[in-house]
């Protein structure tokens, strides 16, 4: 990487500062200018906080007793969960009669501390903490992957401060988190790969295997729904921290297996004997429907487009992003490209193949927020390969439209909790304040027809034509990676990712 594309270290804490005076301006900036009624802690939040008030009031997981005695209502002052209905408390009855809550455990621990010093107040103030790291992270990993400071800068703007992962900063939910530990996990692999290509190692290279071990052995705790991508991390780890040239040695095996391996097997033996402790076996991911690859044909484009829970719907600067997914694998040699495209495609497919995949009550695009971090890396790349000036003022077009419809989001918060109907609340708001029938913009995948698919195809048509519009023309050549297989050669520059 050029010495041009770092910032000197103090800037660091600072973009760590800024963003979490962002968020929590736009947290608080709802009380100030919101239209009223606000809509705070719902959906599966005062759940996960019920299971940390059980943790550290009784010290047990059985969530029984809390509902009966309404210990939610400090921070959820209306019904939640009959006493007399498991699935309404979204809990299931344990091999010993207790009654223990169907959500991922990792949160609600990571949560305690904040809750014993300052209630549910200071595990927002926590949780955005948790958004600004994970903000800092999306920043580093497009400055991993691209050599000029101005893109890296421009792609973590256009992540970090826009839908989702602005609606999602002081949300009491796993999404961060998770979004969290997926980035280190692949900074880790982009780190561990150009160690391994350049026959660099050391202390580095087993620092780097420990951050991904960790990653991959948290993710699972924080939700069953992260397996696939704790899975695509583990294969990236072992292909490029055990395998790199087809087969282990004996000292990188005894160098790097240890921190690759051990937090992993360590953190899963613990939630198997957890599950099998209070339910006698593992939970399956049933809360989202039916599983099933008919749901693709849904769920792909619904993820993307749908006029409720959709992407592009709610933050269309991600346009960008997808322009940019083909320049990975030009700019990323081998592992590298593959890692995150592998991320990508594999837990996108699997939320996908849910009947649910929309993720119920929620903030928009939540089942896509651990994830979308990593779209940080086509749009630096896709800012630094074409540099024509159409092409920028599209980006901050789209840039400036994303802020609107989340500044329109901070103005009326209701609008961002839609229930699966294929009505849009921010779509009827619009068509109510401009005297227009906006409804019938974006099509809905809810329950999608002929037509949806007609505007599906128009529409692909359309982004398509307008891609190779603002791209045809004379561009600047992406940076050769210096990250190449010993096989090519001797390598003088310095490595793309830092070690």
């Amino acid at each position: 990487m050029r010495r041009g594309a770092r910032l000197p270290f103090p800037w660091l804490p600072l973009l760590w500062a800024l963003s979490w005076a962002v968020y929590a301006l736009y947290f608080q900036g709802q009380w100030v200018y919101g239209a009223r009624p606000i809509v705070h802690i719902t959906g599966d939040e005062p759940h996960y906080l019920v299971i940390a008030t059980s943790l550290m009031r009784d010290g047990d997981l059985d969530v029984l007793n809390n509902y009966r005695q309404k210990d939610y209502q400090a921070f959820y002052p209306y019904h939640l969960g009959d006493a007399r209905s498991p699935e309404d408390m979204h809990a299931v009855y344990g091999r010993n009669g207790g009654l223990y809550s169907k959500h991922g455990l990792g949160l609600p621990l990571a949560l305690l501390p904040a809750m014993r010093l300052g209630g549910h107040g200071l595990a927002i103030v926590f949780m955005m903490g948790i958004a600004a790291t994970l903000s800092l992270q999306t920043y580093l990993l497009a400055r991993d992957v691209t050599e000029r400071r101005l893109p890296a800068l421009a792609a973590w703007v256009a992540v970090a401060f826009t839908s989702p992962l602005l609606l999602y900063a002081d949300q009491i939910y796993p999404e961060i988190p998770g979004a969290l530990l997926t980035v280190i996990g692949v900074r880790a692999v982009l780190r561990g790969a150009g160690a391994s290509t350049l026959g660099e190692g050391g202390e580095s290279h087993r620092g780097a295997a420990l951050h991904l071990g960790v990653a991959v052995g948290l993710l699972p705790w924080l939700h069953l729904r992260y397996i696939p991508l704790a899975a695509a991390l583990a294969v990236a780890g072992l292909a490029v921290f055990l395998l790199p040239a087809g087969r282990p040695t004996s000292e990188r095996l005894r160098r790097l297996a240890p921190p690759l391996l051990g937090p992993p097997g360590i953190a899963g033996m613990a939630l198997l004997l957890l599950n099998w402790r209070l339910f006698g076996g593992t939970l399956t991911v049933d809360e989202y429907g039916a599983l099933g690859v008919q749901n693709l044909l849904a769920g792909l484009p619904g993820l993307l487009v749908d006029r409720q829970f959709g992407l592009l719907v709610y933050a269309p600067i991600y346009l960008v992003a997808l322009y940019g997914l083909p320049l990975i694998r030009r700019r990323l040699p081998g592992r590298q490209g593959g890692t995150i495209m592998g991320a990508l495609g594999l837990y996108v497919l699997f939320i996908a193949a849910f009947s649910e995949w929309y993720g119920a009550y929620s903030p928009p695009s939540r089942m896509l927020v651990p994830v979308v971090p990593l779209l940080v890396v086509p749009l630096a790349l896709a800012l630094e390969r074409w540099t024509a000036l159409r092409f920028r003022l599209v980006f901050i077009a789209l840039l400036f439209l994303s802020w609107s419809v989340a500044r329109l989001l901070l103005d009326v918060p209701r609008l961002r909790y839609n229930q699966p109907t294929g009505r849009s609340e921010l779509l009827g708001y619009l068509s109510a304040v401009w005297g227009r029938d906006l409804t019938g913009l974006f099509p809905s995948f809810i329950h999608p027809t002929a037509g949806t698919y007609i505007w599906l195809g128009v529409a692909a048509l359309l982004t398509w034509a307008l891609g190779r519009a603002l791209t045809a023309e004379r561009h600047r050549p992406l940076a050769r990676s210096t990250l190449r297989h010993r096989s090519a050669g001797p390598v003088e520059r310095r490595p793309l990712v830092r070690t």
